[in-house]
């Protein structure tokens, strides 16, 4: 009797340890936010920003990607139309991979690449990529192609980021829901005012 109990508490002890391991590849969805910098330095969040303003002096407008998996994984990053200190607009995609421990600890998880896509476009060319203080970067070669993405953003569109990590999960595919009306205005007031009149 005392192996029967021995041999099922291992069986359980296995199943729970087997249930615990991430699979290789998973699919999960991911919410927008929005923030924006003023040309003062000023940070202010969507709750916070007076759209009766125009967003007048606006240098930078995030997009926020947040999501998570249900294996303690984080995967924060934000979409950037940004007016550097020589006057170029660069857009930027940052995001990063986080591992949380039991204890409530952050462990930042490599990610090897990233690839973006929304309706019919995609960093499959004109973009750069590279890694800067365990966040991985991709940049777009030319203002259009940034501001494509932003605008079907605007439409409502879902945008996709797949990563490629080194650690399991090592292939997560990423849908972000797609913004409401409001968020979608607000946006668009924000990239005219770092671009002007896009068209959009």
């Amino acid at each position: 009797m005392f192996f029967i109990v021995i041999f099922f508490t291992l069986i359980a002890s296995f199943s729970v340890i087997a249930d615990e391991i991430p699979p290789s590849e998973i699919a999960i969805d991911g919410t927008l936010d929005f923030s924006i910098v003023k040309s003062n330095g000023d940070l202010e969040i969507r709750q916070t920003i007076d759209m009766s303003k125009h967003m007048e002096g606006v240098l930078e407008c995030s997009i926020h990607l947040l999501s998570e998996d249900d294996f303690y994984n984080n995967y924060a990053g934000y979409f950037q139309l940004k007016t550097l200190p020589n006057g170029i607009v660069v857009s930027i995609l940052r995001i990063s991979s986080k591992y949380i421990d039991e204890n409530g600890r952050y462990w930042n998880k490599k990610i090897e690449k990233a690839h973006l896509s929304i309706s019919e476009y995609s960093s499959d060319s004109g973009w750069i990529s590279e890694t800067i203080n365990d966040e991985y970067v991709l940049m777009a070669m030319d203002i259009e192609s940034g501001l494509n993405f932003f605008h079907q953003i605007t439409l409502g569109q879902p945008l996709k980021v797949e990563i490629v990590k080194t650690h399991l999960p090592k292939l997560v595919t990423i849908t972000y829901k797609p913004v409401d009306a409001k968020l979608s205005n607000m946006m668009r007031v924000c990239m005219k005012s770092v671009v002007g009149d896009t068209g959009a």
